[in-house]
């Protein structure tokens, strides 16, 4: 069975900047002036004995404009490592690229809600979206602040995944998290306000009755997100929920339950989870766990039949989460916050107790969910089963992009300048551009998953002579300068063009180095097209491959002639613009 192992990272700004308010919340993103603890993963992946996988990290900043800086202190991290495993990154860039080719074939309406790199149900259903189209049996979930110390838990995550139990398919095998002690309870001190949320103590009554007896795998009410083994069947048809404000993992369970997917926990499989340390204050931690108790509640309490479809019960969940999707937890959250006020007093701290009130009022009216959550989130999982399926025949394009930019060798240049673009007035230009006059506009909308937007800075170097990175590029914006060198070491201009002219068709018709060299005469921005995505094309439709050659061919010859005509001018006048300058 084909495994992926999918780590999601978090990453915020340098300490000193701080959070900002347009920024994404997470637990504990590392700020990129500091370590973190994904080098201490990765390392431990070294111990692992089954190396038949492939390694998936997903790169998520805090706020769109520090992407880059992730996914370069990422990069470094990984070669550092130099883990024996192939091993791919995917950030924002490639999920734009994923969107883009979704939106070529006008599926536009499913792209931008369901793929997003932004909120951890998001995260997570990218990672299943990645395993599904790296053609993935099994999916391996973990985290960037685990270890491994179990050599083989490799093959204990896929020892009874896919297989069957008592007649019932093994549709999810969850493990679970050890600390610092090597205990699977919750390091916490108990405090007066948990006498009516207890949820350390609920948590820990579970996991006695579900990690700590036999048999080894038996159907559990929990699941945690670090250490989760899917199979494809799964997968492929139920995905987490977007609109879950936290507790993704154990909302997923209950989604997998509802649509008749058997969850079991295996209590030989588990990883060390080592997190730093929260800084969130009690009653803010309280309010996040209100918000997503309500939530999963009014989820069930609003379940309807539908195919396919087994209805669940709270006790389903018993002992936890159970406990807290029943009918008094409104009673608990008074009593709660009552007393998490009280204590916050006695400590003259009367902000913290105002907040904990205010958790009473915000259960009541800001985010208990007044519409059909399970109806909510049912539509989200048919336009989840409606994107594997159209996405089945892209996936070979979209694996593509993913790997052109993800292996450890990553071209940060190149990302750097990867924009977003609008796929449908790029349609419109790379129709307008004169080399494409002739082509169907059908034609173009197949050909538009294989080009990308480049920019370049003034004076920018694009390609050198004698380079050959088969690519052909069209100005969109800007202009640039044919630079050719000569034989008392010079450069020569032999000319300058503009918006809607190409260059670099020599790399990539005949993968011949380049003969000259070309500089951005301006900040420039081009429409790039790459041999071997050209390559790939002719394969699936050799029609329209052979029409594009003959286009570029005819076009060659004409440029060829006045270059050469050029630079004949050049070595007659023996004069050069760049004389004396060397790049």
């Amino acid at each position: 069975m084909k495994t992926i192992m999918v780590i999601p990272t978090y990453w915020s700004r340098p300490f000193h900047q701080g959070w900002k308010e347009e920024d994404n919340v997470y637990d504990h993103p590392t700020p990129l002036d500091q370590e973190g603890t994904l080098e201490r993963t990765l390392r431990s992946v070294k111990t692992l004995k089954d190396k038949d996988f492939e390694l998936v990290l997903l790169v998520c900043p805090t706020h769109q404009s520090i992407e880059k800086d992730a996914v370069e202190k990422v990069n470094k991290i990984v070669a550092k490592v130099s883990l024996d495993i192939n091993v791919y990154m995917v950030s924002g860039f490639q999920v734009q690229h994923m969107k883009n080719i979704i939106r070529s074939m006008h599926k536009s309406e499913y792209v931008d809600y369901i793929l997003d790199i932004n909120g951890y149900s998001n995260v997570r259903n990218l990672g299943l979206f990645v395993a599904y189209i790296m053609d993935a049996d099994v999916l391996i979930m973990i985290d960037d602040d685990e270890i491994f110390e179990n050599s083989d838990f490799v093959e204990r995550c896929r020892k009874f995944i896919g297989g069957r139990l008592y007649g019932a398919a093994i549709d999810a095998v969850a493990g679970y998290y050890l600390n610092e002690d090597n205990e699977y309870y919750d390091k916490v001190n108990m405090e007066p306000w948990m006498t009516f949320w207890d949820r350390f103590g609920s948590k820990a009554k579970a996991f006695d009755k579900i990690i700590g007896s036999e048999p080894r795998l038996k159907h559990t009410p929990f699941a945690f997100g670090g250490c989760m083994v899917l199979h494809r069947n799964l997968f492929t048809t139920v995905p987490f929920d977007p609109k879950v404000p936290r507790g993704e993992d154990i909302d997923y369970l209950i989604n997998a339950k509802m649509f008749a997917y058997n969850f079991f926990l295996d209590n030989q499989l588990y990883v060390k989870h080592l997190p730093p340390p929260k800084s969130h204050p009690i009653w803010k931690r309280v309010r996040e766990d209100i918000a997503r108790f309500l939530y999963d509640r009014a989820k069930i309490v609003t379940q309807v039949d539908k195919p396919n479809m087994h209805r669940v019960q709270p006790e389903d969940f018993d002992p936890y989460p159970g406990e807290f999707l029943k009918d008094d937890l409104e009673d608990k959250i008074i009593k709660t916050n009552t007393i998490l006020a009280m204590d916050y007093l006695s400590k003259e701290r009367d902000a913290d107790a105002k907040e904990a009130i205010n958790n009473i009022y915000i259960s009541q009216y800001d985010v208990k969910p007044k519409h059909n959550v399970f109806l909510q989130y049912y539509s989200f999982q048919q336009d989840w089963i409606r994107l594997i399926k159209f996405s089945r025949d892209l996936a070979d394009e979209m694996r593509k992009h993913i790997l052109q930019i993800v292996d450890v060798g990553l071209n940060l240049k190149d990302l750097e300048k990867d924009v977003d673009i609008d796929t449908s007035s790029l349609v419109k230009e790379i129709d307008d551009l004169n080399i494409f006059s002739g082509v169907e506009k059908d034609d173009l909308d197949k050909l538009l998953p294989i080009f990308k937007i480049k920019n370049f800075d003034k004076n920018e170097i694009i390609f050198r002579e004698n380079e050959n990175d088969g690519k052909i590029f069209f100005i969109r914006k800007g202009s640039v300068d044919l630079l050719k060198d000569t034989e008392k070491g010079d450069m020569v201009k032999l000319t300058t063009i503009g918006e809607k002219e190409y260059f670099g068709e020599t790399s990539f018709l005949f993968n011949q180095p380049h003969s000259v060299t070309v500089i951005a005469r301006e900040a420039t921005q081009t429409i790039v097209f790459r041999r071997e995505d050209m390559d790939a094309f002719v394969q699936k439709d050799a029609r329209l491959g052979l029409k594009l050659l003959k286009l570029f061919i005819y076009k060659l010859s004409h440029r060829m002639k006045n270059m050469n005509t050029a630079y004949l001018t050049h070595l007659i006048k023996n004069s050069s613009e760049y004389t004396g300058k060397s790049i």
